[in-house]
């Protein structure tokens, strides 16, 4: 039986994802630091996919069967990342007909910018059975934790000293692997309802990517990205709040809406790229009001996404849901 509360933090949390795509940079400073202080706040989307994932590990199966573990997960990640990378490349084709550089994107799992993630869930599943080993170990478990704050630090020195950008930095596992570690250790963590902590986490986060960004425009890019040090603290901040109202949560004619959207949650992921591309064909970003766009854009993708999984489950009988993540 699914949890309730979780598949309502999912809906929250891929409505973000699809905000997080609909924001778009500006020629306008003014514009561009406001985008990254909505950024900064619902920057916690990836990172918290990746901490439910990993909640909801079962490590005593892991463990007696890693094998079928991660056959199964194969089926659940790996089969539809194939598809929507095809389909994907295909669309882009359609749209520039850059034949060489759609085939490199393919080989890389990049015709659409959001497969990163997929990408990621993938090898952090492969990696799975190790890591419940290492974590038995304080030593390892150590280490383990510390690899993701050494690796973003790592990356705002290059970045924000030196304007050096590694390539493709968020398909490295290194940047997501803490908020992974964090989920399999759920028992390990105590839910607690200190909102102050996130509260001044959020505005560090903020202030500290605004500052970057006025240090130099050409941070952008990284002053709205979840590899972020300062975000790193945000969500982990964040993570004990959520559980705890794990606890106490109830549904409601609204909350349960937001669970059915949280339902469908790794098909919108998968999908709505789609409907904002296509969207954006007819949309001349210029003339169009931001906060209209930013609103109903993030609400016309997600009920579009939703109805286009909706309508598809109940014409196949959902015969193909496992290939395509529905």
């Amino acid at each position: 039986m699914k949890n309730k509360y979780f598949q309502f933090l999912r809906g929250i949390l891929i409505i973000f994802v699809v905000f997080t795509h609909i924001i778009f940079e500006n020629a306008s400073e003014k514009i561009n630091c406001i985008n990254i202080i909505l950024r900064t706040i619902i920057n916690c989307e990836v990172p918290l996919f990746i901490f439910i994932s990993a909640f909801f590990t079962d490590k005593d199966k892991v463990r007696k069967n890693p094998k079928a573990y991660i056959q199964k997960r194969f089926k659940r990640i790996v089969i539809p990342l194939l598809i929507f990378n095809a389909l994907y490349g295909l669309f882009n084709f359609i749209g520039n007909g850059n034949l060489k550089k759609i085939f490199f994107q393919l080989i890389i799992f990049n015709t659409s910018g959001q497969l990163y993630y997929i990408v990621i869930l993938f090898i952090l599943s492969l990696l799975t059975p190790i890591l419940i080993k290492l974590l038995e170990n304080k030593v390892s478990k150590i280490i383990l934790y510390s690899i993701t704050p050494i690796y973003l630090l790592i990356i705002f020195i290059l970045k924000v000293f030196y304007q050096i950008s590694i390539p493709y930095y968020l398909y490295i596992v290194f940047g997501w692997l803490i908020y992974y570690l964090i989920g399999l250790e759920k028992d390990k963590y105590n839910a607690n309802e200190n909102s102050i902590m996130v509260i001044v986490a959020v505005l560090i986060a903020t202030i500290g990517n605004l500052l970057v960004y006025k240090i130099n425009i050409n941070n952008y890019n990284y002053a709205i990205s979840q590899i972020n040090i300062l975000n790193m603290i945000y969500v982990i901040a964040l993570i004990p709040v959520l559980l705890r109202y794990n606890n106490t949560y109830q549904s409601n004619k609204i909350t349960s809406f937001v669970e059915k959207i949280g339902d469908y949650s790794f098909g919108i992921f998968f999908i709505h790229m789609f409907v904002i591309r296509i969207m954006n064909c007819f949309i001349i970003k210029e003339n169009i009001n931001l906060v209209v766009y930013y609103i109903f854009g993030t609400i016309i993708t997600v009920i579009f996404s939703y109805l286009v999984i909706w309508i598809f489950k109940r014409i196949t009988k959902n015969k193909f849901d496992n290939y395509l993540g529905f």
